[in-house]
């Protein structure tokens, strides 16, 4: 009986609609209809406005690109913080001079104006090179200036260039000095009062803070920070596991938010050896074919080590 109650009394509020209800019905229906025909439209119109700007040229302008080796760094937001390892051969007591992988790269589909590339080093580091240590290689920009500036806490690099044609790229061959590891340790020795001999081993941990601007004429600008680490192991894949390692380590410590960069491994090959007053000196450059790009999967629980051409060679869970 309460069953047949219920779809009884659902039958009788169905049979009292009344008029006004069936109206006001009518009228929301119709609204309904006027907001999806307005969104057509809006969306319709603004499809036609793009078609219309883009046959126009309004949207043919020069576009920057900053890649690290062959990655485009670019695509993730400016601003951003990316660590960069150098693996190199210490044994051998000479001074490194190694290039600093960055390039600009044009994407767009007219020329990139007034391209400018500023580097500002720390100035405590000495890291930066003078003007005549450095030569600018970039066939599609026709004039290049590089200016050396010191004082107060910075060392200050600006490129000056006239234009990047599209698809086109320059790259400064800019070098940075490189005297000994950033991260080891070291084994020290000292006497009590009591003449009794302690000894202690100690881990130091440091890198050098490079920050960096690209900019053009009607082009959005790209600003970086990249941390430089000098590490004695020419091994990529032992440099990884080790980067790996700590980064899995501050994570399950709570070590800040730091763990999270992305990072790019190279280890540069010798391009030249010079014996100076001071001893031997090496110039290392780039070797993208001994070089990896770290990045980290949308919800921080993955890195993926991607290769030059951009393939995945492994993924590792943090």
């Amino acid at each position: 009986m309460e069953n047949k109650r219920r779809r009884k009394t659902a039958t009788i509020n169905k049979s009292k609609f009344s008029q006004i209800d069936k109206v006001n019905f009518g009228f929301s229906i119709f609204n309904a209809i006027c907001v999806i025909v307005t969104l057509f439209v809006s969306i319709w119109s603004i499809n036609k406005q793009e078609e219309i700007a883009e046959k126009s040229g309004s949207f043919d302008k020069g576009e920057i690109t900053v890649r690290l080796g062959s990655y485009n760094i670019s695509a993730e937001k400016t601003g951003q913080e990316i660590d960069i390892y150098y693996g190199i051969d210490f044994t051998d007591s000479s001074l490194h001079l190694v290039e600093l992988p960055i390039s600009i790269y044009n994407r767009g589909r007219k020329t990139l104006e007034n391209v400018n590339l500023l580097i500002k080093y720390p100035h405590v580091a000495t890291i930066a090179l003078a003007d005549s240590f450095v030569n600018f290689s970039s066939p599609t920009a026709n004039k290049v200036e590089r200016k050396f500036t010191t004082g107060g806490k910075y060392d200050q690099v600006s490129f000056f260039l006239n234009s990047i044609d599209p698809n086109s790229s320059a790259i400064p061959g800019e070098l940075i000095v490189a005297r000994e590891e950033t991260k080891g340790n070291f084994f020290t020795k000292a006497y009590t009062k009591d003449s009794v001999l302690l000894g202690a081993s100690i881990n130091y941990s440091y890198h050098y803070i490079i920050e960096m601007l690209a900019t053009a004429k009607d082009s959005e600008n790209r600003s970086f920070r990249f941390n430089i680490n000098y590490l004695n192991n020419t091994n990529k894949d032992s440099i990884i596991d080790k980067i790996v390692s700590y980064k899995r380590d501050s994570k399950q410590k709570k070590k800040g938010e730091s763990w999270q960069r992305n990072f790019f491994v190279l280890i540069p090959q010798v391009t030249d050896v010079m014996n100076t007053i001071e001893g031997k000196l090496k110039v290392l450059n780039l070797n993208e074919n001994n070089a990896s790009f770290g990045v980290f999967s949308d919800t921080k629980e993955y890195i993926i080590i991607l290769d030059k051409d951009f393939n995945t060679n492994k993924v590792i869970k943090i």
